[in-house]
């Protein structure tokens, strides 16, 4: 981390202290780290809803968050980025609906200065029932010394884990409008469940697995 953005970080700290509130970042998304950040303007209006909804997850299409526009916060561990939401560890980014094309929607960049991870508030779910998660998969292509091509996440719900992985080779990741929609089932044991995201990058990436637009309906 260079000098100029822990001197940035140190300034910050002592006008969050002045101002007694959290104060994302935003920036030139895909660039090092080391690029100095700017002070984000809060945009007029909220990241794009889902007309179709989101199932049983809260707020699955962040659009209870502000848009960050053609940028990005940065947020770090037990921070929340919109109400229903958390960052589990180290940092995401928060990234607008207008920065890339990731179906119109606002996008979270589980590797933000280190690789992290996301959860979600709890949602009600019946015993037994399966249940099945679709979201958008892509991946920030921006060079990375620690994993330039292969961006892994891994998806959770109660003691189930999938792994997704996604590949930014030859102009295929978010910068270029590249995603999927993934799908994973299952099987509830309580009667409520928490979504977990977790980027399973090398701990130094920064530019890792993109998620957007996550559903959850019954089966």
């Amino acid at each position: 981390m260079s000098k100029l953005k822990t001197s940035l970080g140190v300034l910050l700290a002592a006008i969050l202290a002045a101002c007694g509130g959290a104060l994302p970042l935003a920036g030139s998304h895909g660039l090092s780290p080391d690029v100095t950040q700017r002070i984000a303007v809060p945009p007029a209006g909220n990241c794009p809803v889902d007309r179709h909804g989101t199932g049983l997850l809260p707020d699955g299409d962040f659009s209870q968050s502000p848009d960050p526009g053609d940028g990005y916060w940065v947020y770090s561990a037990r921070e929340s980025f919109a109400p229903a939401w958390t960052v589990r560890r180290r940092s995401v980014n928060l990234v607008g609906s207008s920065y890339w094309n990731v179906g119109d929607y606002c996008s979270v960049d589980l590797d933000g200065d280190q690789a992290g991870g996301i959860y979600s508030t709890s949602f009600t779910t019946k015993r037994g029932k399966s249940y099945q998660v679709k979201f958008i998969l892509s991946g920030n292509g921006d060079f990375d010394r620690s994993d330039p091509n292969r961006k892994t996440v891994s998806l959770q719900a109660e003691n189930q884990i999938h792994v997704f992985t996604w590949n930014v080779s030859d102009g295929n990741d978010a910068q270029h409008g590249k995603y999927a929609y993934q799908t994973w089932n299952f099987q509830a044991t309580r009667t409520e469940t928490t979504l977990t995201f977790v980027s399973r990058d090398a701990k130094g990436s920064f530019a890792g697995p993109v998620v957007a637009d996550i559903s959850v309906t019954g089966k």
